[in-house]
């Protein structure tokens, strides 16, 4: 097949990310030049509420029905049309230029350990056949299923991206991405790569403040930092047998749901004394607290860790990340990669590595058996 040689030196091609915080999607358009990859624009195109209700409803098998997830699966599909189009009039590239488009989709589900005695599976939704269709391109798409078939647990993926942009062969470096599910990679100076994920990033924080405050997220972890944090709380969540499991692992909406969340809220809240706030302070540091256990519990020690991803941008949380890992914590952004877009742009690369018939997963990190190529190809439709 024709497409499966790309060897172009220079390009713009599009990556998509959809994640687990709902949002919405991140468009990154990224650029390849001979053998160096950068990011060109990004936006985030936000997902309309009654939408965002519609995917949590179908992320859980007690309030999902076939029939709504066929349906948002052309739905979504048609919100990534209009947010390209968004992000291509606003950094005023015309479409010609681009090359393809590269897409996540939106999970609705990953469970890459039978759970409830199923097969180990995942499904990302955003029909790639509608997207080929509008912009006439080429569209790659489900990147998580080839490593489940060899095996592995078809996450983390970004793995690969991480080694592009940090690695080192002075120092071990930890490179830790933090949306609605934090997932960190271990850089060693040495060439080795391994990652997985640590557990809860920004979800329950998120779901929390639009239960309790009626916002989409605590901006700069202003509320966390004006509460306390309720110990029996936090030692209950810490509990979870999930992180006394060695990697490789991943982990995701199936666990961490509403109903998870509802059920820590009211254990906090029945606490004496207990304010809402305490419940955001709480949460906030189960997350600084998991990223930090899973990583001393797992890797070799390192020197220096690397934050990307909305977590970045809570001041309270990349505090305790410091006081809690006591060496260099820095941002992507002081190394001059925007840490939204990172995901999206590394979608991008994990696409033109699949053009080019190269692997993009790391066996290491997903426990696959092999080194494989990642993600389906829809052709354009018209010549």
């Amino acid at each position: 097949m024709k497409l499966i040689n790309f060897n172009k030196n220079k390009f713009l091609a599009i990556g998509l990310m959809s994640g687990t915080s709902l949002d919405g999607v991140d468009v990154a358009i990224g650029e390849y030049d001979y053998g160096q990859y950068r990011l060109r624009f990004f936006l985030t195109y936000p997902y309309p509420e009654d939408l965002k209700h519609r995917i949590l409803q179908n992320s859980s098998p007690a309030t999902s029905d076939v029939q709504s997830i066929c349906g948002l699966n052309v739905e979504i599909a048609y919100i990534y049309v209009d947010a390209i189009k968004e992000a291509l009039k606003q950094a005023e590239i015309p479409l010609e230029k681009i090359a393809f488009i590269s897409s996540h989709g939106q999970t609705i589900w990953h469970n890459p350990n039978q759970k409830d005695g199923h097969a180990s599976s995942t499904m990302q939704i955003g029909d790639a056949n509608v997207l080929s269709y509008e912009f006439n391109k080429p569209v790659i798409y489900d990147f998580r299923l080839m490593d489940m078939a060899s095996g592995g647990s078809g996450a983390p993926l970004i793995p690969i991206v991480d080694r592009m942009l940090f690695n080192s062969e002075k120092e071990n470096i930890l490179a830790t991405n933090i949306g609605g599910i934090a997932n960190t990679t271990f850089l060693g100076k040495d060439g080795t790569v391994l990652a997985f994920d640590t557990g809860p990033g920004n979800m329950l924080i998120d779901g929390a403040m639009r239960l309790l405050f009626r916002k989409p997220y605590d901006y700069e972890g202003k509320i966390a930092s004006e509460g306390k944090v309720l110990n029996r709380l936090l030692e209950k969540l810490l509990s979870d047998d999930y992180f006394l499991l060695p990697p490789p692992k991943s982990t995701g909406r199936e666990v961490y749901n509403e109903k998870y969340l509802q059920e820590a809220i009211d254990f906090g809240l029945a606490l004496e004394g207990a304010k809402k706030r305490d419940i955001i302070a709480t949460l906030t540091e189960f997350t600084a607290q998991t990223i930090i256990d899973q990583q001393k519990r797992f890797f070799p020690p390192t020197s220096k860790m690397i934050v990307s991803g909305g977590g970045s941008k809570n001041k309270h949380l990349m505090n305790r990340l410091r006081e809690l890992f006591s060496r260099s914590v820095l941002t992507s952004e002081e190394l001059g990669i925007n840490s939204d877009a990172k995901e999206a742009l590394g979608f991008m690369i994990l696409g033109h590595l699949r053009l080019l018939n190269r692997p993009g997963n790391v066996p290491s990190a997903t426990g696959a058996k092999e080194s494989v190529c990642l993600g389906s190809i829809v052709l354009p439709p018209k010549v």
